[in-house]
């Protein structure tokens, strides 16, 4: 099985992964209007890094370039 991706969540779910990573609930919120933007979680500004190196596990690389 892939890893979760945020995508995948409903939005209860999404709360409790990211309280199962020591993040408050309203990162749950930031984190999805980033990513449903469209924006990369480095364009993220309203998250800290040291945020974004324990959320950035809800956003899995799911395609890669092949050649």
């Amino acid at each position: 099985m892939p890893p979760a991706h945020l995508a995948d969540l409903t939005v209860e779910e999404r709360f409790g992964a990211v309280e199962a990573l020591g993040e408050p609930k309203y990162r749950a919120r930031q984190l999805a209007r980033s990513y449903f933007a469209g924006r990369s979680l480095d364009d993220a500004t309203d998250l800290s890094p040291q945020t974004k190196a324990r959320v950035g596990t809800l956003l899995p690389e799911l395609l890669r370039t092949a050649r």
